[in-house]
């Protein structure tokens, strides 16, 4: 049976781990980074650009984190090169596998970087960056004027 392995069961919070990363990361990834900058492409709405960046930080810092394998959870949930390092030592089919999954998490990271540098020139070439900063300040300009309001309407 599989989990009377000993090393099995002391590696399926790794499995499950991994798929969370999976079945979170996928769907999330397509809602707050893809679906944000093709709505912002589309509308042409400098909040939706910053909302992207936000989300795609996010995604790069993941890569990169993946990249780099650092242990975490119980050590195996993450594929990279610390992990495949470590893992040599145990068996070398795994070590290897692991660190050719770092390299692609690089790549990944590599490619992440050059897709940013993209969609910001696209927000840059638009103008978007001016409207951002003009849309924050109406933004604030109009809680600002709610909140007075709403403080002379208490004082009354």
């Amino acid at each position: 049976m599989f989990f009377a392995h000993k090393m099995a069961v002391a590696k399926f919070p790794a499995l499950l781990m991994a798929a969370i990363y999976f079945f979170a990361g996928v769907p999330g990834a397509w809602v707050l980074w893809y679906m944000r900058l093709y709505g912002a492409a589309l509308k042409d709405r400098a909040i939706s650009y910053a909302a992207f960046f936000i989300f795609f930080l996010a995604h790069f810092v993941f890569c990169v984190w993946s990249a780099v394998g650092p242990p975490f959870a119980s050590g195996w949930s993450h594929t990279g090169l610390i992990v495949g390092v470590s893992a040599l030592s145990t068996n070398v089919f795994t070590g290897v596998v692991y660190i050719i999954g770092g390299v692609l998490w690089a790549v990944e990271s590599l490619w992440s970087l050059w897709a940013a540098r993209a969609a910001y020139s696209a927000f840059r070439g638009q103008g978007a960056d001016r409207r951002l900063k003009q849309e924050l300040a109406a933004a604030g300009a109009q809680a600002g004027a709610r909140v007075a309001a709403a403080g002379a309407g208490a004082r009354v």
